[in-house]
């Protein structure tokens, strides 16, 4: 075990510069950004000031174990840059899920329990002991934002929570333990992404954060691939049930709303703004009207699979919940009101849970003779349609024949159709036109 002595922070003024030494690695701090010299991983966080307590060291997957500690940057968020967690594979393990017994890790876990031993952790194991039981699985605590380490031995790995700091992606991808995330917004996987690739992986990383646990792009895949492996554009529109029982977590989009981000239109990058070009859509029978939104298929599918053209829209069950939305964005809450101190309202825009609604997306690819549709409709809601997404992606990272070491996306599935073929197997409802 390598130990990294503490280093200390200093700011002042413009000049902030804090020092670590070992016999191994060094990370220093300059006015701009720290850098670690390591050949593994480098991690850098920008020199703000300051507070809380001191930083110890940068997560090192060469080394088995780090000091931890904790720093406190602008909006009071901590960020954890070194911990000592430990994940090992073992092929006959459980299966870790991550927020296994929140709203979609208790969906997921109903999945995947009949399939494999799992380990369910969280923030306060005793709110899942009842669901472990019930399904024989292990529960532990591992809150992402305490330092304490975390060990286990495991097979897979599965995130259903904000992994903000890469914590978990780190451990497995350093223990060379196949991993699915199905969490990230587009920027966070883009530095996931580059961070994962880095780390040279040994074993599958499945970045599955396409909206619904990458369902829509693996049905934009078999679409594609029903048409010979040519499309000119995919639009995919959303249709949120105002009574669906959705966590608090799905509604985390809504903190990207102040936030231009770029899409491909004719093979060509352009930046867009959330809530704009609206379009009314026939989802499952329902004329919705939706608008923009970023999600992470608009920056995959052009890459993966050749689009020029890939646009995410969403809309509401209910027409008042379109009005404020727009009428929000109208008034400019989703720039004045970034902070933290304005998240309860702008997710009290959204998030009222009910008692349960269906999921539906509507997915149109088209191109060379015309346009091919699906519209998939899950009557248990947002929360098991993601799941399914999860599951779908954990069987792909496990299985020894479909997958290899090395990132991936949904729509990267060796037979996307088979999954298409497969979701009535699950409840879901496949329409086609």
């Amino acid at each position: 075990m390598t130990v990294i002595a503490p280093m200390k922070i200093a700011a002042a003024g413009s000049r902030r510069r804090a020092i670590a030494r070992s016999t191994e690695h060094q990370v220093s701090t300059t006015p701009v950004a720290p850098r670690l010299r390591c050949p593994r991983l480098a991690v850098s966080w920008r020199g703000y000031r300051l507070g809380g307590r001191c930083a110890h060291a940068v997560a090192i997957p060469s080394c088995r174990g780090v000091r931890a500690g904790t720093v406190n940057n602008i909006g009071q968020m901590t960020y954890i840059l070194a911990m000592a967690d430990t994940l090992t594979r073992d092929h006959e393990g459980p299966v870790l899920i991550v927020g296994g017994y929140g709203t979609v890790g208790s969906a997921l876990t109903e999945l995947a329990a009949p399939h494999w031993p799992l380990l369910l952790t969280g923030r306060n194991p005793e709110k899942g002991a009842a669901l472990a039981d019930k399904h024989g699985a292990t529960v532990r605590r591992w809150d992402l934002t305490d330092p304490a380490p975390f060990r286990a031995a495991v097979r897979a790995v599965i995130g259903t929570v904000n992994d903000p700091i890469d914590r978990v992606l780190t451990a497995a991808v350093g223990a060379g333990v196949p991993y699915v995330d199905i969490t990230r917004w587009t920027s966070r996987m883009t530095r996931a992404v580059a961070a994962a690739a880095v780390m040279r992986p040994r074993a599958p990383v499945l970045f599955s954060s396409a909206w619904m646990g990458g369902i829509t792009s693996v049905v934009a895949a078999a679409l594609i691939s029903e048409r010979g492996g040519g499309a000119t554009s995919v639009d995919i529109a959303v249709r949120w049930d105002m009574n669906d029982m959705a966590g608090i977590d799905s509604v985390d989009f809504m903190d990207r709303l102040g936030y231009d981000y770029e899409v491909r239109r004719g093979g060509l990058p352009v930046t867009v703004a959330p809530l704009t070009d609206p379009r009314i859509v026939n989802i499952a029978g329902s004329r919705t009207k939706v608008v923009r939104i970023d999600t992470p298929e608009q920056l995959t599918l052009p890459i993966t699979l050749d689009v020029g053209t890939v646009s995410t829209r969403i809309g509401f069950s209910s027409g008042a919940a379109t009005t404020a939305l727009l009428a929000a964005k109208k008034v400019g809450l989703f720039r004045w009101g970034k902070g933290d101190r304005w998240t309860s309202v702008r997710r009290s825009l959204l998030y009222s849970p009910g008692e349960g609604g269906n999921a539906e997306i509507r997915v149109d690819v088209d191109g060379e003779g015309g346009r091919t549709s699906a519209t998939v409709v899950d009557p248990r809601g947002q929360a098991h349609l993601t799941a399914l997404g999860g599951f779908l992606g954990l069987r792909r990272v496990l299985d020894p024949t479909g997958s290899e070491p090395g990132v991936t996306y949904p729509e990267l599935h060796p037979d996307p159709a088979s999954i298409l073929r497969s979701l009535p197997e699950h409840g879901v409802e496949v329409l086609r036109e």
